[in-house]
């Protein structure tokens, strides 16, 4: 049995999908731009076709799907009658660059909400096999849309895999500031660690979500996810495997808006490590460092160190700073002592 078609009235596609996913509505005269933003706004989208998929009423996918490309096509439209022409190197950067990516995001999430709805009743070992047979498992397939696909159809159909969440330091421009990673894994699944499918709005990693350039962020959190099962051997040979995917929130919980660099490759190492031996990292102690894929640390040789151990010493909430270089022990004392914070914060050199 395929999932419900529900036919859309005659109003634009994106109110249409707005009141088909229960989305609260807003204003009455809101044109479709206003409906966007609230369905690309967090993790709206992700939890509303999660709800959906749960209560066996989620709306046509495939139509959900053609009803945002049919926006896109409006928005040309439109941009190209204000313009008088349409002109592909001023308008598309401008107007579509991010709208692209939306669409290319919901898409997948649209396929993914009807598959996860067509095979409700699979097994979570049917799922990932399922996936390769629909979305190729050739050599020349990129093995995170496999991954990808496998983590968002489980996630959608409700599963609740373990998580643990590490303190993370970043930087925005040259101001440091704190942020909070969480990091899961899926049991019978395998691949590259991939980002959780509710953060496809709202975090932005270059690569992104889903296929679009390389980001250094996201291969570093890649390297992590492989780091750990390294130096843990998890999953042993005859094990069943493992999948990882992470997320990440400012402390006050909205979402971290960009991303880039692999500083936090070292902290997300440790909580996937500690994840898979069963283990629960202590929140209170930070990571600054980076890894390799064999779990060998890295240091930062004082680059950024001050700025972050400043954000760190002024959020105040954690008592350990573990580094793997003499020049980041260094750069990181000089700034707990600027702050007054030497005496409450211990810096420990790996």
């Amino acid at each position: 049995m395929g999932i419900p078609i529900v036919l859309p009235p005659a109003s634009h596609p994106v109110v249409t999908l707005a009141k088909l996913l229960r989305i609260p509505p807003g204003d009455e005269k809101e044109d479709w731009r206003m409906a966007w933003r609230r369905l690309t706004e967090g993790d709206t989208l992700f939890r509303s076709l999660r709800a959906a998929v749960k209560d066996e009423t989620a709306p046509g996918a495939v139509e959900l799907a053609g009803a945002w490309g049919a926006c896109a096509e409006k928005a040309r439209l439109e941009a190209e009658r204000s313009a008088g022409s349409w002109d592909d190197s001023r308008l598309d950067s401008r107007l579509f660059g991010r709208f692209a990516r939306d669409l290319t995001a919901v898409t997948e999430l649209a396929d993914c909400a009807r598959r996860a709805w067509e095979h409700r009743g699979l097994s979570v070992h049917e799922i990932e096999p399922l996936c390769r047979q629909i979305w190729g498992d050739s050599e020349s397939t990129d093995p995170k849309i496999v991954t990808r696909k496998t983590v968002g159809i489980r996630l959608l159909l409700g599963e609740e895999p373990p998580t643990v969440t590490v303190p993370v330091a970043l930087m925005l421009g040259e101001t440091g500031y704190l942020a909070d990673l969480t990091l899961g894994l899926l049991k019978n699944a395998a691949g590259p660690a991939v980002p959780h499918p509710g953060d496809c709005f709202c975090t932005a990693v270059e690569s992104d979500f889903y296929g679009n350039k390389e980001s250094s962020f996201s291969d570093s959190m890649d390297v992590a996810w492989q780091a750990a099962q390294a130096v843990s051997g998890v999953p042993a040979e005859g094990e069943a495997p493992v999948a990882g995917f992470w997320r990440i929130r400012l402390r006050d919980g909205e979402p971290v808006l960009a991303l880039e660099g692999e500083s936090a490759g070292g902290a997300a190492a440790r909580g996937w490590l500690d994840l898979l031996m069963g283990k629960v990292p202590d929140d209170r102690v930070i990571a600054l460092c980076t890894t390799d894929a064999r779990g060998n640390l890295g240091g930062f040789l004082g680059h950024d160190v001050f700025a972050k151990v400043t954000a760190i010493a002024e959020e105040g909430y954690l008592d350990t700073i573990v580094v793997v270089d003499p020049d980041d022990k260094a750069a990181a004392e000089d700034a707990l002592l600027k702050e007054g914070k030497d005496g409450e914060i211990r810096v420990l050199l790996k």
